[in-house]
């Protein structure tokens, strides 16, 4: 209901401002020429049309469940496309937790509407390291989108890759 009164109070005032405009063309006044108070009547329809537009991010909300141990945090990555997915440096977001209990929650409000694909480690030590055995095997729990538990391999971003229109709520289970 706000969004549409914004709406019509935006066409108002676009009418506004184009009648103006039309009103100085045909007095042939130049830019320069143009009065203080009309200067300031344009300025203040310029930021009523700018700042009535919503632009709202949804907000994703992550549940993570399956914490076993109750020291380090949690790194959270984000990516929006299949390139070098997993690898540190193409997340477009990082997000820390601080692990207090053996499920925490993360509100994340600050990525616009898009396709995503994230995942996320328990630094148990700190040490800000994904670590993993002389096999290659994970040390520390980890968890993707889409609850996704790959058996011999990283998962892809297709298989991780969820789609942010709405506010949305997603629950990842460590894997241990």
């Amino acid at each position: 209901m706000l969004f549409l009164i914004l709406l019509i109070l935006n066409s108002l005032v676009i009418n506004k401002i184009i009648k103006l405009l039309l009103s100085i063309l045909q007095s042939k006044l130049t830019f320069y020429n143009l009065n203080t108070s009309i200067m300031n009547y344009l300025l203040i329809c310029f930021i009523l049309l700018t700042s009535n537009v919503s632009y709202e991010n949804p907000e994703l909300t992550i549940q993570i469940e399956n914490i076993g141990i109750l020291e380090g945090r949690i790194r959270i990555g984000v990516f929006n496309k299949g390139e070098n997915f997993l690898k540190r440096e193409a997340a477009i977001k990082h997000y820390y937790i601080t692990v207090k209990s053996s499920t925490e929650i993360i509100k994340i409000n600050d990525l616009p509407k898009g396709d995503y694909a994230f995942s996320m480690f328990h630094d148990e030590n700190s040490d800000d390291e994904f670590n993993l055995n002389f096999l290659g095997i994970p040390k520390e729990p980890y968890g993707f989108s889409n609850n996704v538990k790959p058996k011999f391999s990283a998962p892809s971003y297709e298989s991780c890759k969820f789609s942010l229109a709405e506010d949305r709520t997603v629950e990842v289970t460590l894997s241990n």
